[in-house]
C-alpha cells in the first residue's frame, strides 16, 4: 500500500481523514470538512473547494441537499469508526 504512495505521491491512500478528540469527531475529504459533537449532531460543515478559508459554516442549514449531505457524512464517520474497531487477526504479530 505505502509503496504505491512512494512511487506516485499523487496516488490516493484514503478518500478521507478521521480525527477524534474527547468524543467529538471530524471527517475531512477533498471536498468537505465536517465535525459532529457527542450527540452525533453536525456542528461544522465546510465546502473546502468553494470556501477554502472555511468562513461559511453550512451546518444546520434547512437546504435539502445540505441535510442529505450531513446524513451521508455522518454515515461515513460511523463507517470509519467501525473500521477502526474491527480486529484483523492477519495484522497481529505473533505472541
Amino acid at each position: 500500500v505505502y509503496k504505491r504512495q512512494l512511487e506516485d505521491p499523487t496516488a490516493i491512500h484514503r478518500p478521507d481523514a478521521l480525527s477524534e478528540i474527547f468524543g467529538e469527531v471530524m471527517l475531512m475529504t477533498n471536498v468537505w470538512k465536517v465535525a459532529v459533537n457527542l450527540h452525533g449532531e453536525v456542528y461544522l460543515l465546510f465546502d473546502r473547494v468553494n470556501d477554502p478559508g472555511e468562513t461559511r459554516n453550512l451546518a444546520g442549514s434547512s437546504d435539502r441537499e445540505i441535510v442529505a449531505l450531513e446524513a451521508h457524512l455522518r454515515q461515513r464517520i460511523l463507517e470509519r469508526l467501525l473500521q477502526s474497531q474491527i480486529r484483523d487477526d492477519r495484522m497481529r504479530t505473533p505472541e
